[in-house]
């Protein structure tokens, strides 16, 4: 565990001298959830007061990630003041989660080999893990380093022959899902797969890891839910631990405890009859779950509206596909994805002749890198997970004496990007105005003009929203922001798009209605095409526009804040 924890260390510190380490939305967003909850100690209160959509805002994010921080926070405090613990808390916390994560790291791979590998081996796989180890550097307090970690402790479940693995498994699906759903297709195809093993080796430990999960499924789903949500999960809310996934979690430990006895019951060892109740099962409860929730038939983001889906989510890259990203010149995202391809042909060569369950860890990593070609935003599970089998692959490299299954693993992403080089047409990427609304000029500026005015409600593009929330929050001012760029701030979003994008005058007085400023900052004279976002345009270059009048006739910053005139905006 020293050579994991140091190497993982090492990478941390050569990307924090060469000055790559940024922090992002969700880390800035997180902090300020964390904020509140210090300022208020409310634990099941996840309204944002900073927003207002008009309506509230409230957090799908879990409070399970809010607690290490707070309690750091807490231990510090008397000495520092709150402020500074907190710094300490964020700065801290990241690297105790990466403790944990090494801890379980070395355990997986002492499972998957068999042994304990050389020194030298496991530091090459915890370099090739470096895009996972990122999510560790210090002040990144967004969830998927917690969610890394669960899912690590989950897939030593899986492995472990350890009597008490399945309460393992148990307890970190429930929190996983608690955290984000992000690792839910990793959870499911891991549970599916411990039933479907459950039921075809009935000799083995399996059946006896099977029904411990699902007990522990049943038993502390709910209780666990109540404890973090709160009478949350009683409601239906697609993207969070409620109603739908404590159901889902539930059930399947039901229709697993209850297969199990049936199993039992009737002296069945045949897979047969075995798997035929697991399935007939899973129909029933799938079809349940299909009908008590049509809220979720959408997936798990029925709320982010068209408008939103297009001026937002379709310009965020994480969100496409390797072969759109590489077209668009995001060079870093072909290279993560093309190295993912070549672990993932090493690895399939080393498992001939393991155990089941190392098939099913192998199974559940390469589903990642699936997933990644779907979407991007997938490639930290399986970035963390397929580095785990580099110790046996370099054990079967030894024992066939070629270097062929290697040159395979080669070969592949050379080819796969040689025709990206041939077949995808480049497409360039100049910024747009809707991406200067992503950035903040009046970044470490002079907000003064803010704490002037009474509360008020203002739109403002989204760069600027977070920095204005920071200031709302931080001087505890009671002003109300549009949106931030999240999934359930999609209304305020929608409202936010048509101000500064749309030209039909009437669309944009409705927009504005619940509001009382628009703020803006003056942005550098630029190339973009004023007509994408023309209010914007027209505001952050210094001009005027209809029914919009500058509070400050001569202004001393960056920072333009506009009283809106509802009767007479255009």
């Amino acid at each position: 565990m020293a050579v994991f924890l140091t190497t993982a260390i090492c990478l941390l510190g050569f990307d924090a001298i060469n000055g790559s380490a940024v922090q992002s939305v969700d880390d800035f967003a997180r902090r300020l959830q964390i904020t509140d909850l210090l300022a208020d100690d409310d634990w099941y209160d996840l309204t944002w007061p900073f927003l207002a959509m008009p309506g509230p805002y409230v957090s799908p994010w879990s409070r399970l990630v809010d607690l290490p921080y707070v309690l750091v926070t807490w231990l510090f405090q008397p000495a520092l003041g709150q402020d500074t613990a907190f710094a300490v808390a964020r700065f801290i916390v990241p690297p105790l989660w990466l403790v944990a994560y090494a801890w379980l790291g070395v355990n997986l791979i002492r499972e998957i080999r068999g042994k304990t590998p050389g020194l030298r081996v496991l530091a090459i796989s915890v370099v090739a893990s470096y895009f996972a180890i990122l999510e560790f550097m210090p002040n990144r307090i967004d969830h998927h380093n917690v969610q890394m970690v669960l899912l690590f402790a989950f897939c030593l479940g899986i492995i472990s022959p350890h009597r008490h693995a399945g309460i393992l498994i148990g307890i970190s699906s429930i929190l996983s899902v608690a955290v984000g759903l992000e690792c839910a297709p990793y959870i499911a195809v891991g549970l599916g797969g411990l039933a479907i093993l459950g039921a075809m080796q009935p000799q083995s430990h399996m059946p006896r890891k099977f029904v411990w999960t699902c007990i522990t499924l049943v038993v502390l789903t709910l209780p666990v839910g109540l404890l973090l949500n709160g009478n949350t999960i009683f409601q239906t809310h697609c993207d969070a631990l409620s109603a739908p996934w404590v159901s889902a979690l539930a059930a399947g430990g039901i229709l697993g405890a209850g297969s199990a006895l049936v199993w039992r019951w009737a002296g069945w060892e045949s897979p047969l009859p075995r798997m035929a109740i697991l399935m007939g099962g899973g129909i029933i409860v799938l079809a349940g779950l299909w009908l008590a929730f049509p809220e979720c038939h959408a997936g798990p983001y029925p709320m982010v509206n068209e408008t939103a889906h297009t001026y937002w989510l379709d310009h965020v890259m994480q969100e496409k596909d390797p072969i759109t990203a590489f077209s668009y010149g995001e060079q870093m995202f072909t290279l993560i994805f093309l190295a993912l391809i070549s672990l993932v042909i090493v690895a399939w060569q080393s498992v001939k002749g393991q155990r089941p369950e190392v098939f099913l860890l192998l199974l559940i990593a390469s589903l990642g890198v699936i997933l990644t070609a779907w979407q991007m935003r997938n490639y930290r599970f399986p970035a963390a997970l397929l580095p785990l089998f580099i110790p046996l692959v370099v054990d079967k490299l030894r024992q066939s004496e070629t270097l062929r299954p290697l040159m395979l693993a080669l070969a592949a992403p050379i080819a796969l990007f040689l025709s990206f080089q041939i077949f995808v047409k480049p497409q360039g990427r100049s910024l747009s105005m809707i991406d200067y609304m992503r950035g903040d000029t009046c970044l470490s500026g002079d907000l003064s003009l803010v704490d002037t005015l009474p509360p008020s409600r203002f739109v403002a593009p989204f760069g600027l929203s977070l920095t204005l929330a920071d200031h709302i929050q931080s001087s505890g001012s009671p002003h109300r922001l549009a949106a931030l760029q999240f999934h359930r701030a999609s209304p305020g979003m929608e409202r936010i798009f048509r101000t500064f994008i749309l030209t039909d005058t009437e669309l944009r007085r409705q927009a504005l209605e619940p509001y009382d400023y628009i703020a803006v900052c003056v942005i550098p004279e630029n190339d973009a095409d004023p007509k994408i976002a023309p209010l914007y345009a027209r505001l952050s270059s210094g001009g005027d526009w209809p029914g919009l009048e500058d509070i400050q006739k001569e202004r001393t910053s960056r920072l333009r804040i506009l009283k809106i005139d509802h009767d007479t905006v255009e």
